[in-house]
């Protein structure tokens, strides 16, 4: 298995002051492991050149430890979250019909009212899979990736990098990449770029003209996604991956209670960096509370002095 980069991020909101950089590998664990059976996913040994495991989506199936020492490495609980896929293996129609009235409606809704902003007034929208193709798609999707919400926000923007082109034209020739671009009056608003991994659909990188936002690119072109896929014969699941989010609950037909396992070496460097990153997201943490109360505290306040004016007046006016 290839290692990757990894920045262990030291944040405020959006912002990141601090990110060292670790050497993992990373597994993806659903359906495979749990918090009860994670470690069998994991070597006992492993390269100098590699820090250690990332294991994603290990199902939650007992109580684990934030972090603990065991057989001489530092297994850290890093991240919970909802874990949401759709399941392909039936028909568009079908999925749609196991969505409540509500959600149908709204779908619905959010495609017409795009179509209707379009001067063609029909969906102008396209699915690239060859190596030309991909091309085509990086040549129209990079500067609209540039300048989305996700590339301003949390550095999500689809990567620019000869390499990434590379590999996307290795898994193009292979058949194994999915990539959709929709258009408003020619011009591209949303885009979306999914790899393929054992028949799954992967939700690599998705972003759109934030300008736009009022008429739901993202929405509009994940629908259109979902209905094409539903009858892509290579496709059975399509995976949303780690995080929460409006749209992902949207669109999948399950969800699981997943975190994310960092082992490493334990190394006094790896004990300091992990106690660190821990007690500064407790802190943060922490910090958000105390802020909510202060601020239901104060309008709570707020409240009752404008009611207690109300009353007073009420009394002055009675008098008079």
């Amino acid at each position: 298995m290839m290692s990757a980069a990894y920045k262990l991020r030291f944040s405020i909101g959006s912002r990141t002051l601090l990110a060292p950089t670790l050497n993992l590998v990373h597994i993806n664990a659903l359906g495979r492991a749990s918090t009860d059976s994670f470690h069998e996913q994991v070597p006992s040994l492993w390269s100098q050149d590699v820090d250690g495991y990332l294991l994603h989506s290990v199902s939650i199936a007992g109580k684990l430890p934030d972090i603990a020492f065991p057989n001489g490495r530092i297994e850290y609980l890093l991240q919970r979250y909802f874990h949401y896929r759709a399941d392909m293996t039936t028909g568009f129609e079908d999925f749609l019909q196991k969505k409540s009235s509500k959600t149908r409606s709204t779908l619905k809704r959010k495609v017409k009212k795009f179509t209707s902003a379009n001067k063609a007034k029909t969906l102008e929208w396209g699915e690239y899979r060859t190596p030309p193709e991909i091309d085509e798609f990086f040549t129209l999707a990079l500067p609209l990736a540039q300048a989305t919400y996700q590339a301003k926000r949390f550095q999500g923007a689809l990567p620019d990098s000869e390499a990434f082109k590379e590999h996307a034209a290795d898994l193009a020739a292979a058949g194994q990449l999915r990539a959709y671009l929709l258009f408003l009056d020619q011009r591209p608003v949303a885009y979306l770029y999914s790899p393929l991994e054992c028949r799954t659909a992967v939700y690599a990188y998705l972003g759109y003209d934030a300008e736009i936002a009022g008429l739901s690119p993202g929405t509009v072109l994940q629908y259109l996604v979902h209905e094409r896929l539903f009858s892509d014969p290579d496709v059975d699941w399509f995976d949303f991956t780690e995080g929460d989010g409006a749209h992902k609950a949207l669109f999948a037909t399950e969800k699981h209670s997943c975190i994310n396992v960092l082992c490493v070496s334990d190394t006094w460097r790896n004990r300091i960096l992990i106690r660190c990153h821990y007690c500064w997201n407790r802190a943060i943490e922490t910090g958000k509370r105390l802020l909510e109360r202060q601020t239901v505290a104060r309008a709570g306040t707020m409240s009752s002095t404008s009611s207690g004016k109300t009353k007073c007046s009420s009394k002055d006016l009675a008098r008079n």
